[in-house]
């Protein structure tokens, strides 16, 4: 009869923990929820292309497969998150609190994954032992009960340091970077599975839950296909959870081949001890553990048939990757790719290529590194030196120490095989010892082997560096998100040291656990305040990083949003100095001075734009308005041809040239104009706007009269269309 693969007493403790969690995490990013689309996120979210796809499973199913259409249509490497954009679109339009919700949610998700990760692996390192012993030696379950309700306690604490630290603010805060947070989910759920997997096999092939009277007994194969579906959706979330195949052998060969080995100890040395059982039972018991210590090394092969086909599916990857950029046949499109690729190396006056990136990141991971423990500093935008050559200082000294953590995971290693080691050689003499002795060994067999937690401790915080701390060069240096999933390495070494010394410094560590947790809920309020507004965010910026030419941009780019004209020109006129070469910069600055009324100086910045990328549409649209205020009507419709004529689709300069068109009284062409405007882009009312003032121009009422009642359809409260209702309304006798 088929049975329900999953523990029910055990999901409603889970289950009471999320609800916990979920809570916590709402409190401590209360500041942020209102806030609104950040930095990419206008560009993720906001997207026409994104809000016009045609549904959220169309885009789901057509995404996670193949990437067909680059018009925003389909996502590839990125599907699921790009899913959850649009359902939240479609949910909740402009309204942010509904995302920021649901990365709230993904978060407290991680959290409790983390504490069923840290679970498992306390359960091969450890736990495991005392079941297998209490069961060899008929003792009573207390032992193992508390030792058991230690992991979950000592588990608990490691999501909690999770959910509440202060780097992963920015994978939270930050709306389009549920990227990172949807993928760590589905990460470390594939790893959590898998260990369940193994850990149900062992049990099944040892007989141990029969042992301990268990009638419930779950299938592995429930959860290793869970782990190949959670696998396939990590893989669908970002390029970065390529590395997961890389993460689940060091887990196979830290956590469980050292737990199988800790198991078949355990028993061996119960053997000792025959004061509640038969010796008949625990021969008995040996066999059964036995043959699964036989069968185990027999599934050998199995286990890494396993293993590979996890590194068969992340070749997803790479596939989507290649087959995303035209042309589409395979053999064009490898070699276009590579060509792509070898672009870098081929330009040595790139400051920007592998070798740099690849130098700069020894600096990055050890931020990164700095942040975990200390975390200040935080911004949307570092200001991060390019090394462009290795020095000793600091490039050296970061290479150093990347080393010396790679060395403490290695020598971490050696410890829990050199008890391994002694401890082999006591066992050949057990039976001369005396029953407390053979008590005492145990306890040292459970100590050692915890000493693995410190290589999984760096393999967890370098593993999922891999892709984006490499030799894959990035524009931005530095993000913090990127460190989001290497914040479980941090998490597995608190954990190491609070079991370490728990019994000799319980108050101690109670004291500091609950000081910890209430400085990174602090950070994290903080952090969070920050993110509650564009002001806050790039003023924050801007602050901790003054000379660098995108903050200063930015910042001064939402001052005069905010209508803080004065401080937001001041800001953008020394980003232009910082990077004069820079259109963007140069259409910002102008569009400023455009608000302030200051026609010349805005002219002038346009001009400048146009002369640095006269292939760009937006250049000379700008400079077309600039011209028009300035009253130059014949230089204005050049400058607006100019902008079609660079991107026939670009309906600002359509929208323009309208404008221009009916100040020349060129109707008939203004007409055209403005309707190709709306045709484009059927959403913005300046259009209607402009098209109602050409019919209230000609005095063709019944036609503006049209159009008005389309325009209030899409802004039913803008005040230009109400005020030309009325004189349409007064003129129609209506």
């Amino acid at each position: 009869m088929w049975q329900w693969p999953f523990d029910l007493a055990q999901g409603k403790r889970y289950l009471l923990v999320l609800s916990g969690f979920f809570l916590l995490a709402l409190l401590v990013y209360a500041p942020a929820l209102n806030g609104p689309f950040q930095f990419d996120d206008k560009r993720v979210v906001l997207d026409p292309q994104v809000r016009e796809r045609r549904d959220f499973w169309g885009t789901l199913a057509s995404s996670l497969c193949c990437e067909k259409e680059r018009d925003g249509g389909a996502m590839g490497t990125r599907a699921i998150p790009a899913a959850t954009v649009l359902a939240n679109w479609k949910l909740s339009g402009m309204e942010t609190t509904g995302y920021h919700v649901f990365n709230v949610t993904i978060h407290a998700l991680v959290a409790i994954l983390v504490v069923m990760l840290v679970e498992e692996m306390l359960w091969w390192l450890g736990t495991q032992v005392q079941e297998v012993q209490k069961v060899q030696e008929g003792k009573s379950s207390t032992s193992h009960k508390l030792q058991a309700k230690s992991s979950f306690w000592f588990s608990l604490v490691g999501g909690l340091v999770f959910l509440l630290h202060p780097l992963a603010s920015q994978a939270v805060a930050y709306i389009s970077q549920r990227y990172v947070s949807l993928t760590a989910l589905f990460y470390i759920l594939t790893v959590v599975l898998y260990l369940k997997a193994r850990r149900l096999e062992f049990l099944k092939r040892s007989d141990l839950a029969l042992l301990q009277g268990q009638t419930f007994i779950k299938k592995p194969f429930w959860f290793y296909l869970g782990a190949f579906v959670a696998a396939f959706l990590a893989l669908s979330s970002k390029e970065s959870a390529v590395t997961l195949p890389v993460m689940l052998v060091l887990t196979e060969v830290l956590v469980v081949r050292s737990g199988l080995k800790g198991v078949g100890e355990a028993l061996r040395l119960s053997g000792g001890s025959r004061t509640a059982r038969s010796a008949q039972d625990d021969d008995a018991d040996l066999k059964s553990v036995s043959a699964s210590s036989s069968g185990e090394r027999r599934g050998d092969w199995q286990v890494w048939l396993v293993l590979g086909m996890f590194f068969l599916l992340a070749l997803k990857v790479p596939w989507q990757i290649v087959t995303s950029a035209p042309p589409k046949t395979v053999e064009t499109a490898v070699t276009s790719f590579l060509a792509s690729q070898a672009v870098v190396l081929e330009k040595p006056d790139v400051r920007l290529n592998r070798w740099t990136y690849f130098l700069t990141q020894f600096n990055v991971i050890k931020t990164y590194l700095r942040m975990s423990f200390l975390p200040y500093g935080q911004s949307i935008d570092h200001d991060y030196p390019l090394e462009t050559e290795f020095r000793v200082w600091p490039t050296g000294m970061s290479l150093l120490l990347l080393l010396a953590i790679v060395g403490v995971g290695i020598y971490g290693w050696h410890l829990s095989k050199r008890g391994e080691a002694k401890q082999k050689l006591q066992i050949t003499n057990y039976k001369l010892q005396i029953n407390s002795k053979i008590q005492n060994l145990k306890l040292k067999h459970d100590d050692r082997r915890t000493w693995l937690l410190v290589p999984l401790a760096v393999g967890w915080f370098l593993v999922p560096l891999l892709v984006e701390s490499s030799v894959i060069p990035i524009r931005d240096l530095i993000y913090e998100h990127r460190a989001y999933m290497s914040l479980v390495g941090f998490v597995i070494l608190v954990i190491f040291l609070i079991y370490k010394f728990y019994d000799r410094y319980r108050e101690v560590i109670i004291v500091g656990l609950v000081a910890l947790l209430l400085i990174y809920s602090g950070l994290t309020v903080a952090r969070a305040n920050v993110w509650a507004s564009e002001v806050n965010l790039w003023g924050d910026a801007w602050r901790k990083a003054p000379e660098k030419d995108r903050t200063n941009k930015n910042y001064g780019f939402v001052l005069t949003e905010a209508g803080r004209l004065p401080e937001g020109i001041e800001r953008l006129e020394r980003a232009v100095e910082l990077n004069p070469t820079d259109q963007d910069y140069r259409i910002t600055l102008g569009a400023a001075y455009l608000r302030a009324q200051d026609w010349e100086k805005a002219k002038a910045q346009f001009e400048k734009a146009v002369e640095l990328a006269p292939e760009k549409a937006d250049g000379w649209n700008n400079l077309g308005v600039a011209m028009f205020q300035l009253k130059d009507y014949e230089g204005s419709l050049v400058a607006f041809e100019e902008s079609i004529k660079q991107d026939e689709n670009f309906y600002m300069a359509w929208l323009g040239l309208g404008g221009v068109q009916t100040m020349r009284g060129e109707i008939d062409e203004a007409e055209a104009a403005l309707n190709r405007a709306i045709e484009l882009a059927p959403g913005d009312v300046r259009s209607y706007g402009n098209l109602i003032s050409v019919y209230v121009r000609t005095e063709q009422w019944e036609r503006a009269w049209e159009v008005i009642q389309v325009a209030e359809k899409i802004a039913p409260n803008d005040r230009d269309i109400q005020l030309k209702k009325e004189v349409v309304r007064q003129k129609l006798g209506k």
